[in-house]
């Protein structure tokens, strides 16, 4: 395996600045956002990088002549909610599947994005809850809501799938964020049973973080995917007992609200101890994964040279190489 970190965590700074900061830490690799959610400060748009050779030759050359590498494009956003912003995201995403291809880029991390619970709706709706009740009159909304998703979401993936191959991706890493459609090991599965015969190119960005929060054990998630690992997040979380203990783990205060949420995304050694990494990196390695551990440094905790000094020596320490 070998050491990537998300670039978002740089702010707004020059790009060239940028990259000088990566090699400064020893990494020789990055994760860049092309669009969708993120801060997208290192690339201008995918369609602009996609429609002028000059700029992409010259955003190329700038990483080259470091020695380093991209290790995946991120997209992450909503494409399957049919309003304004899900019509922009579903076009950067395919947009940056072009990208991708103009670079050489063989991986692609994105979301599944999260469809409304009805035609019509414009608010996209996570389903949580068992949808065995409430009913009314023979209707229970709630299964019929899931659906209705799931609908949507084959309909969306099958096409971008294909674009995807069209333009030489060979892994769409969907990362299981809580609040989208796929958000564990699953909803990834129906997500592939639902798209078919093009569902090889997609896998897991197996991120632990956002499955530590929702109770589950990323290390038994790391056996149940197998070869469908596609990439992954060097990312830990903290539950905060003396609140969850109480309220449990369903969490919607603001990120910076540390102190009174349940949990908390932390850097890397600060949630999981190192001796728990080193067996998820290991598992891991041992179900076939040796690709790219990007950190994606979101610890409100602390400052984030702090956090990403703390993040880099801990996976340095523990990733499988």
């Amino acid at each position: 395996m070998k050491l990537s970190i998300c670039t978002d965590v740089f702010g707004k700074i020059p790009f060239t600045e940028m990259l000088d900061k990566v090699k400064a830490y020893g990494i020789d690799a990055i994760e860049m956002t092309a669009g969708g959610w993120g801060g997208c400060c290192f690339i201008p748009s995918a369609e602009e990088l996609i429609n002028d050779e000059a700029k992409l030759a010259a955003f190329k050359a700038e990483i080259d002549k470091r020695g380093m590498e991209i290790s995946a494009l991120n997209c992450s956003g909503n494409p399957l909610i049919d309003t304004p912003m899900g019509k922009a995201h579903s076009k950067t995403m395919r947009d940056t599947f072009v990208l991708a291809g103009k670079l050489g880029v063989k991986t692609v991390v994105t979301m599944s994005g999260l469809p409304a619970g009805a035609p019509g709706d414009k608010t996209p709706n996570w389903f949580v809850s068992t949808i065995s009740w409430p009913e009314y009159d023979g209707f229970n909304y709630m299964a019929e809501g899931v659906k209705y998703q799931w609908e949507v979401a084959a309909e969306w993936w099958k096409e971008t799938c294909r674009i995807a191959k069209e333009n030489g991706v060979e892994r769409i890493a969907i990362e299981e964020f809580p609040g989208a459609l796929v958000h564990n090991v699953r909803t990834f599965n129906k997500l592939c049973e639902v798209v078919g015969e093009d569902s090889d190119v997609l896998g897991l960005n197996l991120d632990p973080s956002h499955l530590m929060i929702q109770g589950a054990e990323p290390i038994a998630a790391a056996r149940a995917l197998g070869d469908k690992i596609y990439y992954m997040h060097g990312k830990d979380a903290r539950i905060e007992r003396y609140k969850a203990d109480v309220d449990g783990l369903l969490e919607n205060l603001p990120v910076e609200c540390s102190a009174d949420r349940t949990w908390n995304y932390v850097a890397v050694g600060c949630g999981k101890d190192l001796q728990w990494w080193k067996e998820f990196f290991s598992v891991a390695h041992m179900m076939g994964y040796d690709g790219y551990v990007s950190l994606e440094m979101e610890d409100l905790t602390m400052t984030v040279e702090a956090g990403l000094q703390t993040s880099i020596d801990a996976l340095k320490a523990t990733i499988s190489q």
